[in-house]
């Protein structure tokens, strides 16, 4: 039983671990400076893509993913 929800877990904590390694990936090849840099791009991008209705979708994406590779610049 607790292997079988594991296993469950697993599968559904993987988008998330992915984007954390990709974020990750991302500050070691930016470095220090440019990531935080990047990440706040993103998110100004993402908030500009929101208000055109038609890119809203890839605007909270950008969002998220910005907030992501920021969080990631502040923690390491």
């Amino acid at each position: 039983m607790k292997n079988e929800v594991m296993s469950m877990l697993k599968i559904l904590f993987w988008p998330f671990k992915a984007v954390w390694h990709l974020a990750g990936l991302v500050f070691a090849l930016l470095g220090v400076i440019f990531a935080p840099i990047l990440g706040i791009c993103l998110a100004i991008a993402g908030i500009v893509l929101v208000f055109k209705l038609v890119f809203s979708l890839l605007g909270v994406v950008l969002m998220i993913l910005g907030g992501v590779v920021l969080v990631r610049a502040i923690v390491r």
